[in-house]
């Protein structure tokens, strides 16, 4: 089974919340006004289902509740600005590096492939994060994430942003998303997964949710414009063959565990903890073959970015010499089990997964360890 990308912390949370507030295993928390309806059979593919895609849960069309909030530009605006446009509203922790960048990046691929009807359509998200709530909080996350002006990020103060979360019976940690319509009804309601993998799907989902209430409905953009990434990941194990560039910034096929032994360091370009493991893997890079120990490539979780170009403008202001391979559907992250960024792991020639580590390592530490897991190479 796939593992979700949070933290032990994070999915505690959202478990008990479900615990709490789903007793009966419903799509949805239940909420004084709602009349939760079934989902359409066939919504989605059987096989999106098993992998955690959730078709959304139909709401009986009640207003939305109302509010007012701040913006990432300190400029107040309100829902109800918004009539005439579909919305998507989603509930984000300012901080996250799980639940809140995935669901930031499947409002953007929704926005993405609506294409011509995406003007149509307004992101908005609300803060849940009641420590982090000041402007520089959300403008920091908008633009970690590439959105920008792709979307409002609202935030107040935290009982403010604790009356919002209760009118829309969300429990804190939970990464709901709510599809209002032009009159400013609730929908639909969503629950985003925590695996990357899953992100395209689930914003094709959010998207033909959305398309079916836009007052002229526009054939989807083809999913493909997600990814971006020309070579598709061929994984057996430990295994996989990615596109990417070399440490000077040339295209490149990078490959691991076919035929050659590597250090694999998994990141995001939101994850500020991952510069500094990218800059220790760099040292190590720079002494592995002195020391008779594999290269080191960086996997960047392009699934969960808004686009390539986007990744390699932040590998350029980074300076960080290596080379990155893009995991542009989540399926070589999931095979290495990874469940928080960054993190590190060793891969042997037939593709053996042979040690992970969850956070950042000094060089020598990683050379170390990396010595250990293979068993040879001079200890530095």
């Amino acid at each position: 089974m796939r593992q979700a990308l949070v933290g032990a912390a994070g999915a505690a949370a959202v478990t008990l919340a479900f615990v709490a507030l789903r007793p009966h295993l419903a799509p949805f928390p239940p909420h004084p006004v709602y009349r939760q309806l079934p989902p359409p059979a066939g919504a989605v593919p059987a096989a999106w289902l098993r992998q955690g895609v959730d078709p959304g849960t139909p709401l009986a069309g009640v207003p939305a509740p109302a509010f007012t909030l701040t913006d990432q530009r300190g400029r107040r605006f309100s829902l109800s600005s918004l009539r005439g446009r579909v919305v998507l509203l989603a509930f984000v922790d300012s901080r996250s590096t799980g639940y809140g960048p995935l669901t930031a990046q499947t409002l953007l691929d929704a926005r993405t492939l609506l294409g011509r009807g995406a003007d149509a359509l307004a992101l908005v998200g609300v803060n849940t994060d009641t420590k982090a709530w000041g402007v520089a909080a959300v403008r920091a996350f908008s633009r970690a994430q590439g959105l920008g002006r792709a979307w409002l990020y609202g935030t107040g103060d935290p009982s403010a942003l604790a009356a919002v979360r209760r009118a829309y019976g969300v429990a804190p940690g939970m990464p709901a998303v709510f599809l209002i319509d032009g009159r400013g009804r609730e929908r639909a309601a969503f629950l985003i997964p925590g695996e990357a993998a899953d992100v395209p799907e689930q914003a094709e989902v959010l998207a033909r949710a959305a398309d079916r209430l836009l007052a002229r409905p526009v054939p989807l953009a083809p999913a493909s414009l997600l990814t971006g990434a020309p070579t598709e990941p061929v994984v057996g194990g430990g295994a996989f063959r990615l596109s990417g560039w070399d440490a000077t910034g040339r295209a490149a096929t990078l490959t691991a565990g076919r035929g050659q032994a590597a250090v694999v360091a998994f990141f995001a370009t939101w994850c500020t903890a991952c510069r500094r493991d990218l800059t220790a893997v760099a040292r190590y890079s720079a002494v592995a073959r002195r020391l008779g120990l594999p290269p080191a490539v960086a996997v960047d979780l392009r699934v969960a970015e808004p686009s390539t170009a986007y990744v390699r403008t932040a590998w350029r202001r980074d300076r960080v010499a290596l080379a990155v391979a893009l995991d542009a559907t989540g399926r070589v992250a999931d095979a290495y089990g990874v469940t928080a960024l960054p993190t590190l792991a060793v891969v042997d020639a037939r593709g053996h997964i042979l040690w992970r580590h969850q956070g950042a390592m000094a060089a020598a530490a990683l050379a170390r360890a990396v010595a250990a897991a293979l068993g040879g190479g001079r200890r530095p």
